[in-house]
């Protein structure tokens, strides 16, 4: 959509802040799949930022935080999946290229989605066998999934041990 402020060399022509301006509407407005493709052109143009990711972290936490059947579990992991690329960019720029540094709200948004998730996860199975509304298999797939409280907090400190061992090499590097 962007592309199309003009053809000419003298157009405008969009950039990180616009691109994220854009992703930023995305995420407000809960649309997870335009916020993911737009991250992914974005990603293919060269120009997601820390921004950009935290951005889309941010959208999926949304969703993940919002109630009933809205919550796509799988939402924690993408946002662990979004926090690795970024990880790895900045690893591979050999801990020079800013752009990509995380920070505490990358690591952050993770590990408060693990944190929160045996609470949620728990309302979730607790709402669907008080109002039968949800098929039988969507109860088994959440416990057997995450098995019992605690996995969110398991998966939350790992992702601690993770900021740490990074800030580690990081600091080798310099």
């Amino acid at each position: 959509r962007m592309e199309e402020l003009g053809s000419s060399d003298e157009a405008l022509s969009p950039d990180t802040y616009s691109y994220n301006n854009l992703l930023n509407l995305y995420a407000k407005r809960g649309d997870v799949s335009s916020a993911e493709a737009l991250f992914s052109q974005m990603q293919l143009l060269d120009t997601a930022d820390v921004f950009s990711y935290t951005i889309l972290q941010n959208c999926l936490q949304k969703r993940f935080m919002s109630r009933g059947r809205n919550r796509d579990l799988k939402d924690i992991e993408r946002a662990e999946e979004v926090l690795s690329q970024l990880v790895s960019k900045y690893e591979s720029s050999g801990f020079r290229d800013s752009r990509f540094r995380p920070n505490n709200v990358t690591f952050g948004t993770v590990i408060s989605m693990y944190a929160l998730s045996d609470k949620l996860l728990k309302e979730d199975n607790e709402l669907m066998r008080k109002t039968r509304k949800w098929k039988a298999t969507e109860v088994l797939e959440n416990i057997s999934s995450h098995d019992d409280v605690g996995w969110g907090a398991l998966n939350a400190a790992r992702v601690l041990d993770w900021v740490i061992s990074l800030s580690g090499r990081e600091n080798k590097a310099s």
